[in-house]
């Protein structure tokens, strides 16, 4: 995995809001937020977050949760883009697991960053 999700090829297509929150949550959340003792590795950092750019359900679940962050860290922080992103990953996710029986490591890594934000 490259140290940076920037260098993937990926990254230029994505839009300019996904690129900020992705960008957030590498800078700014930390395995504290996700209640875990440590990160060995960098997990979160680095190797969470090149899976999430090349599967768009996680892709967007992680946006939601950085968006969430984001927004209830600043006076003029904005819900909507949190709003937007989770539905855009329940939606994707729905998409996924209705084509077909046999699933990946990336629709479980979606379950469990969705089931984080209820938490």
């Amino acid at each position: 995995m490259k140290d940076d999700i920037t260098q993937s090829p990926r990254w230029a297509g994505l839009p300019p809001s996904v690129k900020f929150y992705l960008k957030y949550h590498r800078n700014n959340l930390s395995h504290h937020h996700y209640s875990w003792k440590y990160d060995a590795g960098d997990f979160l950092k680095k190797t969470f977050l090149e899976i999430a750019i090349n599967f768009e359900p996680l892709l967007y679940a992680v946006v939601a949760f950085a968006a969430y962050h984001y927004a209830i860290s600043r006076e003029d922080g904005r819900v909507k883009d949190f709003l937007d992103a989770y539905n855009k990953s329940v939606s994707a996710l729905r998409h996924s697991l209705a084509k077909t029986d046999r699933h990946s490591l990336s629709t479980l890594l979606t379950i469990l960053q969705l089931a984080t934000i209820e938490v």
